[in-house]
Formats: C-alpha cells, sequence, structure tokens
C-alpha cells in the first residue's frame, strides 16, 4: 500500500516537472519571438555600418537631433538593447538575451552596412572644420573662413565614449589676441618663442587627422604647474571627465589610449621604452596597430592610432632621434610661492577663463582658414604641414616671421642637445672634434679613425673600453643613424664606397 503512493506521487511530481518545462519552454519561444520582433522593429530605425578597419557600429538618435554612435561588441549597446527592451517593450531580458541582438546587428553592419571614417572630437574635410562639443542636442560647431557656427545634421560621424566631456560654451567675441595674452600671462611659460610653438600647437590640433601633429613633451622642475598646464590644453582641445593618463610600458595599452582619443595626454613621465616611442612615431604618421583577434587564429583587430599625443615630466624624456625630430619641446619656469593659488581658487579661475580661450582659439583658426597667402620659406621642422600653419597662426597673433623661425630654430638646438647628450658615442665625438677637428679635416680609413677614438675615449673621457663599439663597421653605422643632428651641430662626415675607403670628417 504504502509503496503503491510513492509510486503515485513520483509520477505527479513527474509530470508536474514535465509540465513546468513545457511552460518554460513556450515562455521562452514567447520570449524569443518578442525579441525577433524587437530586432525587426529596431533594424528600421537605427543605422548599422563598418568603420574603416572593419568594426561592426550602430548609429541611433536620442531626442530629435542627438545621433550616437555605439560599437556592437560592446557592454555600451548591450544596455542599450536591455533598457529598449525593458523600457518599450516591458520585456527583462534573460542572461545572454542581448548575444542574439549583438549577432544580427554585426551581420547587418558587415554585409549590409557602409563603410564610415569615424572622427573624434575634431574633424578637417574640405574648407571646413567640425568640433564634437557632445551637447545634449548634438549640434556641432563648425568653423569656416567666413563663419562660426553652431549646426545640425552635421555630414561628419563622430564617436566618444563616457570619458569624453562636454565643451563649456564659447566666447566668440574674443579676438585673437585673447589667445596671445592667455598663454603669456598665465602659463608660466620659459620665453617668447615657446608661447609661438604653443599657439601654433593648439590652432593645429583643429585640423584634424589631415596633417601630421608634433608630440608635445612639456618639462620643468618641480612647481612649475606642469600638470595643471596639461590639464588646461585638455580641457580646450579634448576635455574628459578623468585625470590625465599614466605612460604604461605595454604597447597594447598604450594603443588603445592611442586609438580611444583624439587627445591623449601621459602626466609625469619619467622614461619611454624604445617600444613606446616607436609606437608615438608611428601615432605622428596615422599609423595602425594590429593584433589577433581573441579565440580566433586568422582574424585580426586593427586601431588606428590617430591621438595627438602630450607628456609632461621634469626632465627631457625623448632621446630616440626618430621621436625627437617630431617633438615640440615647452619648458615652464618655476611659479613663485607668493604667486602659488589652491585648487578651488585655479578651478575658479579656469572656468571664468575657458570660454573666452576657446573663443579667442576659434577665431584664431577661422583666421588661418581664410590665410591663403603661401608660407614659401623651407620648413625647419620635420612636418612641413605644423610649419605652415604656426606661420599663420603667427600672423594671426602678430608675430614676425622672424620669430617663428628662431623659435624652430631654438626647438631644433633642444632636439640635438637631447639626442647626442643620451648617446655617449655622439657626444665622444662632439668632444674629440673640439680637440682635433678644428685644424682641418680628418682623413683616414674606417679602421684608423676606429682606433684614434676609442683611444680618446678610453683615456680622456675615461671610457670603459668594452662598453665602445665593437668594430669599425658599428661605429659608422651609429653615426650615419644620427647623421641629422651632428650635422646640426656642425659635424660633416662622408664614406665613399670603393675598395680603397676612407672616412673624412670635419667642421663647418
Amino acid at each position: 500500500m504504502h509503496q503503491a503512493n510513492r509510486d503515485i506521487t513520483r509520477e505527479t511530481k513527474t509530470k508536474e516537472a514535465e509540465q513546468e518545462s513545457t511552460l518554460r519552454k513556450r515562455d521562452a519561444e514567447k520570449g524569443q519571438d518578442k525579441i525577433n520582433k524587437i530586432i525587426g522593429e529596431l533594424e528600421n530605425e537605427v543605422e548599422c555600418f563598418c568603420s574603416t578597419t572593419g568594426k561592426a557600429y550602430i548609429q541611433i538618435t536620442e531626442g530629435e537631433e542627438n545621433r550616437v554612435v555605439i560599437p556592437i561588441a560592446s557592454k555600451q549597446f548591450q544596455n542599450w538593447f536591455r533598457n529598449i527592451c525593458y523600457q518599450y517593450f516591458q520585456l527583462i531580458l534573460p542572461s545572454e538575451g542581448e548575444r542574439k541582438a549583438q549577432a544580427h546587428f554585426e551581420m547587418l553592419a558587415e554585409v549590409h552596412g557602409k563603410r564610415k571614417k569615424l572622427y573624434r572630437r575634431i574633424a578637417k574635410t574640405g574648407n571646413a572644420i567640425y568640433y564634437d562639443c557632445i551637447r545634449e542636442d548634438g549640434r556641432i560647431l563648425k568653423i569656416t573662413k567666413e563663419k562660426i557656427r553652431y549646426i545640425n545634421n552635421c555630414k561628419v560621424t563622430f564617436i566618444h565614449s563616457a570619458v569624453h566631456a562636454s565643451q563649456s560654451k564659447a566666447d566668440f567675441t574674443q579676438k585673437p589676441d585673447y589667445l596671445k595674452y592667455y598663454i603669456h600671462n598665465r602659463l608660466n611659460l620659459k620665453n617668447e618663442q615657446q608661447e609661438i610653438l604653443l599657439s601654433a600647437f593648439l590652432v593645429s590640433c583643429f585640423w584634424g587627422d589631415e596633417i601630421f601633429h608634433p608630440i608635445i613633451q612639456m618639462y620643468g622642475e618641480k612647481g612649475a604647474s606642469k600638470s595643471t598646464c596639461m590639464e588646461r590644453i585638455q580641457s580646450i582641445i579634448d576635455p574628459h571627465t578623468i585625470g590625465l593618463y599614466a605612460l604604461s610600458h605595454k604597447v597594447d595599452d598604450v594603443a588603445l589610449l592611442l586609438g580611444a582619443n583624439f587627445m591623449t595626454i601621459f602626466d609625469n613621465v619619467s622614461s619611454i621604452p624604445w617600444t613606446i616611442s616607436d609606437l608615438f612615431c608611428r601615432t605622428c604618421t596615422k599609423g595602425v596597430q594590429s593584433k589577433r583577434k581573441l579565440f580566433h587564429d586568422e582574424e585580426q583587430v586593427y586601431t588606428e592610432l590617430n591621438a595627438v599625443i602630450c607628456f609632461n615630466g621634469t626632465s627631457q624624456n625623448v632621446v630616440r632621434s626618430d621621436l625627437a625630430d617630431r617633438t615640440i619641446f615647452i619648458q615652464l619656469e618655476r611659479i613663485a610661492p607668493e604667486q602659488m593659488l589652491s585648487p578651488s581658487q585655479m578651478k575658479k579661475e579656469w572656468e571664468e577663463d575657458l570660454p573666452r580661450v576657446f573663443g579667442a582659439l576659434c577665431r584664431t583658426v577661422q583666421g588661418v582658414l581664410g590665410d591663403t597667402e603661401a608660407v614659401e620659406t623651407k620648413s625647419p621642422f620635420r612636418l612641413r604641414d605644423f610649419y605652415d600653419i604656426a606661420v599663420k597662426t603667427a600672423r594671426q597673433l602678430g608675430y614676425d616671421r622672424k620669430k617663428v623661425e628662431q623659435a624652430f630654430r631654438e626647438n631644433r638646438k633642444i632636439i640635438n642637445e637631447a639626442v647626442i647628450s643620451s648617446i655617449p658615442l655622439l657626444t665622444i665625438l662632439e668632444e674629440y672634434m673640439k680637440q682635433t677637428g678644428n685644424k682641418g679635416k680628418i682623413e683616414g680609413t674606417p679602421t684608423e679613425f676606429y682606433k684614434d677614438l676609442k683611444l680618446f675615449a678610453i683615456e680622456e673621457c675615461g671610457v670603459d673600453g668594452r662598453s665602445f663599439p665593437k668594430s669599425s663597421a658599428v661605429l659608422t653605422r651609429r653615426m650615419n643613424e644620427n647623421k641629422s643632428n651632428l650635422e646640426d651641430i656642425g659635424i660633416y662626415f662622408d664614406t665613399p664606397r670603393g675598395k680603397n675607403r676612407r672616412i673624412r670628417i670635419w667642421r663647418q
């Protein structure tokens, strides 16, 4: 009797479990049907496309005019889709319920979508410059030589993340002179030449990825307000909701930042590994960083390196010649104790100054756009486009062209000092030429020159012979790698090819 009751109870529980399972399957099917319906309705309201690197995006419209671009393979997309399901369809998605939507919209972007170029913060197309203020109404600042205004329905597609802040409303009544006044009176730069270079840099940022941008290294002793100055540059060009970045020694980490921001500023940099130095050089020339996609054997993930790079430190950190040639060095003077302000005072002062500074900068950019006079002089800087903008910026701010040329000559001098002082061999060669090269040209076989220079390094400079180049071939190769820097300090050489090869070195 008891056994029969237990069998009946077991059968009853089994039937109940089967019924519950059937109900859950029906609910799941209804949920999937509802998700399919939601996806189908959203297809007509959004635009799916791929960037130039093949990454899939979706563009939605918030409010009446504000267009937002979201990476489909992101947490941001998942939260957006979950919110749509909950807010408009009263559906709480199950765990990983948004994966179906991601897969579908990614397919639409890759198969049916267009390829679009995405811009961060600033874009220059034709004769117009567009600045993404990240306003709630979605309006974009447009600058042409005729006027400055906010527009709707911008033809340029911008993308930004949660760390990018909105730009304050500009005071366009300010003239370019106010930018000159602010840099001279509020930033403790060493001299007028560096004020010219910093002004040109700020203006050149508005040319976006149309030109190659120099790297800014700001240095000075402690108490020189380096971080504060960098924060203000960040606020003017590419405002962030977070502070300045620390420089990682991992290439992928740095590349991620350079691909995610229009301007990336690194704070308190003490050294730059050669791998990061090479990455910075590639960023200056708009390179691409690639790596294998996770859990895939053949697919690659590409990151466009378009960021404008700045960093600060107590000393010059750029020692490799290829990076130094692309760098503008800005030195700050220490602020006197009686002139120092509290953080709250500086914040209040900057909140008042920012609209005027940004407005004056936009007016300066407008003037440079309208300057059609050609720059005919030879560029003393590696990045020719930047030099042209620097000359035109100087015209707007009332600087003489000779002062611009002097500013670049001074910067070139700093570059040479940084490179030569960081390479002991070049320092030894400079001292050797001071003692023996002033009499005229030094000529001999590479082996003879190698022996003489090595003996001089050991006896006169106290160099350990084991650290000296191992052969004449290594010596001449290193000299050739830094030939332009040696020529800038007046040391010239040539090594003609042939059987009776001889090296000639002279000063001029």
